[in-house]
């Protein structure tokens, strides 16, 4: 059922920063899906020996860019539910490097929220570390909201090597993150400038109504940081 959802929805969109489905079959049993071929780099290791202000700086360039391809999916009701660092492939292109958004086997179109049965009632889909408390809560209702938090965690993980919580101390981390929310991003990176952890700050608000009103709006507000 998770196959074929993924592959429904990657037909669906076509943009240059979401990866492009080509095909689907079966071998000897096995089903697949052919997506287009990336050249993709470890963007960790690309940003490890980079200075704060210049690892800033390239992860603002590469998040607008996925907030592009965000805002395309959103504007056709879909909502991806499992963005974080490992579903952005990277890749350098004439010696600038370009993000695409991939992995859409929990993506779930959100005007219909809790009429498909994907999820049930109490089900967790995403990654602890990056997704939003209301998508721990009730993951069917998940809406754009909640992606603009997981761009937020991303963020946030990116620029400091470090994940928005801190669930080592914590035996039970979905109350942990549910009862005490992320680690303030000046905690982790004091010499951030605080341009830029407002931006994540607001993305990760607990509150959706809290958070940039779309992916659109948080992408033109890095864009004029960038210039």
């Amino acid at each position: 059922q998770v196959f074929a959802r993924e592959a429904e929805i990657l037909r669906e969109l076509s943009h240059k920063r979401i990866i492009r489905f080509v095909d689907t079959g079966a071998d000897d049993g096995r089903l697949y899906i052919a997506m287009e071929f990336v050249d993709a780099i470890d963007l960790e290791d690309v940003l490890k020996p980079l200075s704060l202000k210049r690892r800033t700086r390239v992860v603002l360039g590469l998040m607008r860019q996925i907030l592009d391809g965000l805002a395309y999916a959103h504007g056709r009701d879909l909502v991806h539910r499992d963005i974080k660092p490992r579903n952005l492939l990277v890749s350098r292109d004439d010696g600038k490097l370009n993000a695409r958004l991939a992995d859409f086997g929990l993506a779930k179109n959100f005007a219909d929220a809790g009429m498909s049965q994907i999820s049930s009632e109490h089900e967790i889909k995403g990654t602890l570390s990056y997704i939003a408390p209301e998508q721990i809560v009730n993951c069917r209702y998940a809406k754009p909201s909640a992606d603009i938090f997981s761009v937020g965690a991303t963020m946030y993980t990116l620029i400091s090597g470090k994940t928005i919580y801190n669930l080592s101390d914590h035996e039970t981390p979905i109350a942990a993150i549910l009862n005490e929310g992320p680690v303030p991003l000046c905690v982790r990176a004091p010499d951030l400038p605080r341009s830029v952890s407002k931006i994540v700050d607001k993305a990760l608000a607990a509150e959706p109504g809290d958070r940039f009103e779309s992916a659109e709006q948080m992408r033109r507000s890095i864009e004029k940081l960038l210039r």
